[in-house]
């Protein structure tokens, strides 16, 4: 079934398959009317090719709704919230959006430390190549990917249960608590 409505889309800039001008082609060829681009961890993008990203969705007849993700550290394993209006050039996204890149960048090397130990052989260079991103551009379904494409697992989705489901692999990165963040964007 076919929504006008998506308030929570990813593009390559986090863990979907379209870039974020893809993605608004993609809702136009579809008939969506609303999209909003909620990548996690990271501000929205402004432009695309030079092009302001709302007027460009508005000439495909799609209103951009910029909007993030941001994975929380709480007891229960995977908390997310979306954020919507929010200030994106505040200071509070910048700093947030660093230490979210600083985290990850950390805890994926160890992960591929721990993967390496257990002869699952992958390497931080080969995940840049393979994915023509920086370091700062690693997102960790990136490495489901290279497990599966290397042979260890059928699919990425069997790679990632893999990763959650082996104690060995569960390293845990900093993540901002949610009641900062709620206040923030509240803010």
């Amino acid at each position: 079934m076919r929504y006008p409505c998506d308030l929570h889309c990813h593009t390559t800039r986090s863990d979907g398959a379209d870039t974020p001008r893809e993605l608004i082609d993609r809702a136009a060829k579809l008939g969506v009317k609303l999209a909003a681009i909620t990548d996690h961890d990271i501000t929205p993008p402004e432009n695309i090719f030079g092009v302001p990203i709302r007027e460009y969705a508005e000439s495909k007849g799609v209103t951009i709704l910029p909007g993030t993700e941001i994975s929380c550290e709480t007891q229960i394993e995977d908390v997310h919230i979306v954020c919507f209006g929010c200030d994106w050039k505040d200071p509070y996204f910048s700093s947030l959006e660093k230490m979210v890149i600083e985290s990850k960048i950390e805890g994926y090397k160890t992960l591929l430390e721990k993967l390496n130990e257990n002869k699952i052989q992958i390497s931080w260079q080969e995940i840049l190549d393979k994915n023509k991103v920086s370091e700062d551009q690693i997102q960790k379904k990136m490495i489901f990917e290279l497990i599966a494409q290397k042979g260890f697992c059928k699919t990425w989705g069997d790679a990632k249960l893999l990763i959650k489901n082996s104690p060995d692999y569960q390293i845990k990165r900093k993540k901002p608590d949610p009641r900062e963040v709620i206040s923030e964007v509240k803010r």
